[in-house]
């Protein structure tokens, strides 16, 4: 059964919030990508936000491109920050340790002023 999913996203001056909905896993991250790639070739794009509130899974595959959009963002000065994970995404990126590197913040309004 193919998973669905829902991406949107917004940019805020110097900052893009990716809203996410639904699950993703190796069959629709590609979604996920074709959303963020345009997002990471410009480079007033400081701060990334992943709103994951509305996300109710994500796979091995899509914690690999967290991973890669955490250290590529990181090489090149720029911030990764998730909103809001469900209780199984937040489970998932404890047990990968993705918690411990990535800051995570209760809304959009709250990690704009923190990481600004």
């Amino acid at each position: 059964m193919p998973t669905e999913v829902k991406i949107t996203s917004r940019v805020l001056i110097t900052s893009c919030v990716i809203h996410m909905e639904g699950s993703i896993d190796g069959n629709n991250l590609d979604k996920l990508e074709s959303v963020v790639e345009p997002l990471l070739k410009d480079p007033n794009n400081r701060i990334f936000i992943m709103d994951f509130k509305g996300l109710q899974f994500i796979d091995s595959r899509v914690v690999g491109y967290i991973t890669f959009l955490y250290t590529t963002l990181n090489h090149s000065g720029r911030i990764l920050a998730l909103i809001s994970p469900t209780e199984a995404v937040d489970d998932t990126l404890t047990l990968v340790g993705l918690k411990n590197l990535i800051p995570t913040f209760s809304s959009i309004d709250e990690a704009i002023k923190k990481l600004q």
